[in-house]
């Protein structure tokens, strides 16, 4: 995990598709699980961070891949 750690709450943003998306951490997920179709794997050495978009729409993903951003502006 080198040094990232992420906490429920934090507004994080990471590429998916050739573009940038973002959302906020709602589960750190020390156990595989599933969101809709797709199986992730993760342990306590391996967390996956389970972040819900700005569209609504969930999403696993490891620290690695992930960037702290700032608070949506209301």
């Amino acid at each position: 995990m080198a040094g990232k750690n992420f906490r429920v709450g934090d507004r994080v943003r990471w590429e998916s598709g050739g573009r940038v998306a973002e959302g906020q951490v709602v589960k750190v997920a020390f156990e595989s699980g599933r969101i809709g179709d797709f199986v992730y794997g993760a342990s306590r050495d391996d967390p996956r961070y389970i972040i819900e978009t700005d569209e609504g729409r969930r999403a696993a993903h490891r620290a690695e891949v992930l960037t702290r951003s700032q608070p949506a502006q209301v």
